[in-house]
């Protein structure tokens, strides 16, 4: 009861924490390129570019290296069965179908092997939800969101803000095609 109160709470707060000194560091590389890069290719490329790094560093550190010291360790895993593992569990899907650490006899051994998955998944979730967090800096993935998923005004509150002057419509200035496109699909269908 008390970890249900205090401990979920201060957890995802210490994890929401992490993921944004993380997302500091990756923001570094990202000023990087875009100084580089500014005159050679569009700001929506070199995010992209960005994003495709991250991504990869990410599922190397991830899914791919874990995975090969599962495979090492666990004696009934084949890479196969450890990458499944690594996504499962950084997705905190978590079906239990594989348990690491059941093959060991010892009790110290198999205490401070459970202790490192810990530690293996905590960082694990901190850097995936760090690359989320860089797809979320995207601008133009930032549009289609705001356009796809706000949530509808009442005809009232869309007159009162129209009124108050503080309506405006999205901004789709950077990538009109884009913006016409999501704006046509992700709207709910009006019969009048």
């Amino acid at each position: 009861m008390i970890y249900a109160l205090i401990g979920i709470p201060m957890s995802l707060l210490m994890l929401t924490a992490l993921v944004d000194r993380t997302v500091i560091i990756t923001s570094r590389l990202l000023k990087y390129l875009l100084t580089k890069m500014d005159n050679m290719m569009k700001s929506f490329y070199i995010h992209i570019l960005h994003l495709t790094i991250i991504t990869s560093i990410v599922a190397t550190m991830v899914i791919f290296l874990p995975a090969l010291i599962f495979y090492n360790l666990e004696r009934e895993w084949s890479y196969p069965d450890s990458v499944y593992y690594c996504v499962i569990s950084m997705t905190t899907i978590g079906l239990g179908d594989f348990v690491p650490g059941e093959d060991y006899s010892s009790d110290i051994q198999k205490a401070v092997y459970k202790v490192l998955v810990t530690l293996y998944m905590f960082m694990g979730l901190i850097l995936v939800l760090a690359n989320i967090a860089t797809i979320c800096q995207i601008p133009q993935i930032n549009a289609i969101y705001r356009t796809c998923f706000k949530p509808e005004q009442s005809a009232a509150e869309q007159h009162l803000l129209e009124k108050s002057g503080e309506y405006k419509e999205p901004d789709c200035a950077d990538n009109p095609e884009v913006c016409l496109y999501f704006m046509h699909c992700c709207r709910p269908v009006i019969d009048e």
